[in-house]
């Protein structure tokens, strides 16, 4: 298994703080890991999403980065490096121009977290006086929009608009993944599956486990993620989630390097659990 959503934001932008992280990728059986700061933390990204919420952290800059990448690949570490960035509709020029100031990537992953300036996982009590359906709608949208816009290896937890558990009918949300999954299926992006949504208000994977299954059913490839912020959390689930996927008839998972693909096999044994 591989955990490619994992974030230094909790603390400093240093070998340090990065090999706590490693350390407990290797405790609890994980094969490779990849730090994926988020985009909107860059004050070079200004232009792309400025909220008062980002405004207040917005304190690196793609130096920074470059330095943590250059001296963890010179010691040799085991990570890959990547970028989370926001897909925000109408700044896709600007999104690759901020990301072509990086030094080589491995991936990039594009998530949807924010609808216009609304930041829809920040707090529960922003959603009232809302249309849920209508939220769905707007975010399966604007997430096969980041599908296709050619930006990204990889789409980070589809589903998380379920962060807080604010859900419509059923039967309203498959119609809306089908149609998303439709249009996916249609570009070269992998699909995250990351149980870091176990951790939030909502309680279950993103995407949830039925999508999940109709993701590995249409064939997509996918990659796995814990999204991370604290070390602790590495493979957060992942004994569960290995389980799941056995179960559903995944093979592989895939990982990358220089933002090429890299198939890695489902070995058949179980990760270890350690408080997961």
């Amino acid at each position: 298994m591989i955990d490619y959503h994992m974030h230094l934001e909790r603390g400093p932008l240093t070998l340090e703080w990065l090999q706590r992280f490693l350390d407990r990728a290797t405790a609890v059986g994980i094969e490779e890991v990849g730090v994926t700061e988020h985009l909107y933390r860059f004050r070079e990204a200004r232009d792309i999403l400025w909220t008062e919420y980002i405004a207040a952290r917005s304190v690196n800059c793609v130096d920074d980065y470059a330095a943590l990448m250059e001296r963890a690949r010179a010691a040799g570490l085991p990570v890959r490096f990547g970028l989370e960035a926001d897909y925000v509709p109408g700044k896709e020029r600007e999104t690759a121009r901020v990301l072509a100031l990086f030094p080589p990537l491995d991936y990039v992953i594009g998530s949807v977290h924010w609808l216009g300036s609304w930041g829809f996982d920040l707090d529960a009590a922003s959603w009232q006086g809302k249309s849920v359906a209508d939220v769905y709608r707007e975010y399966y949208a604007t997430l096969a929009r980041a599908a296709e816009c050619e930006l990204f290896d990889i789409i980070g937890h589809p589903g998380n608009i379920a962060y807080h558990g604010f859900k419509p009918a059923p039967e309203f949300t498959e119609e809306l993944e089908q149609a998303f999954l439709a249009r996916a299926a249609r570009q070269r992006v992998v699909l995250e599956i990351n149980t870091g949504g176990l951790l939030r208000p909502a309680r279950e994977l993103f995407p949830r486990p039925e999508l999940a299954r109709r993701i590995v059913k249409t064939g997509l490839p996918i990659t796995t993620a814990s999204d991370a912020h604290r070390p602790e959390d590495v493979g957060h689930a992942f004994p569960l989630l290995y389980r799941q996927l056995k179960e559903w008839g995944v093979k592989e998972v895939i990982g990358f390097a220089g933002r090429q693909r890299v198939p890695y096999q489902l070995a058949d044994r179980c990760l270890r659990d350690r408080g997961n």
